[in-house]
Order: structure tokens, then C-alpha cells, then sequence
């Protein structure tokens, strides 16, 4: 059983990790956005659509930054949040197997 849970806690918490790095973009009216990740945002194609310089924009009242900040806002509060899930999880699988360890010595 403490295996499975310290194999959970360490998936959770490399998923938690990885989604801060992986990229993000959007796509309101079928128009695709990078946002850059949660790590490193990168605004300049959002502000580009904002001021209508992409080829593909059509000049709409969409924010486009506004949208990559909520959305990457989203990323980090899930990533976050399942990484610290992760390592909670990681440490009250330590914290039970010291346990049993210590009571297995005593006896």
C-alpha cells in the first residue's frame, strides 16, 4: 500500500511540474494564441492580436492578453495545487512507513 501511494504522490506531484513548464495558448475564434507557460509567460503574440496585426485577426473586442493571463492563471492554481498534492501525499506515505518501521524495532 505504501508503494502505490508514494508512486501517486509522484506521478501527481511530475505532472504538477511539467504542466508549469508545458505550454499554453488559446483559441477564441478559431484564431491560435501562444500564451507562453506558466514559468515564462510570453504576451507579444496576445498583443498582437489585440492590435490586430496577425494575418488570421479579425478586428473583434476580444482581449487577448486578458485571456492568456486567465488562462495561465488556471494552469499555475491546477499545477500548483497538484503538486502540492503530490508531495503531501509523498510525505504522509514517509511519515507511515517511519511509523511502521519504528513499531516493527520496538516490538
Amino acid at each position: 500500500m505504501q508503494k502505490i501511494a508514494i508512486f501517486v504522490g509522484a506521478v501527481t506531484l511530475l505532472v504538477g511540474l511539467l504542466g508549469l513548464v508545458a505550454p499554453v495558448s488559446i483559441s477564441p475564434g478559431r484564431l491560435p494564441v501562444d500564451c507562453g507557460s506558466p514559468l515564462s509567460p510570453d504576451m507579444s503574440q496576445a498583443k498582437q492580436a489585440n492590435d490586430g496585426e496577425l494575418a488570421e485577426a479579425v478586428i473583434t473586442d476580444i482581449d487577448f492578453v486578458a485571456l492568456c493571463r486567465m488562462e495561465l492563471n488556471d494552469r499555475r492554481a491546477l499545477t500548483i495545487t497538484a503538486a502540492a498534492g503530490g508531495v503531501f501525499i509523498l510525505a504522509v506515505a514517509a511519515g507511515v512507513s517511519a511509523l511502521s518501521r519504528s513499531r516493527q524495532r520496538t516490538g
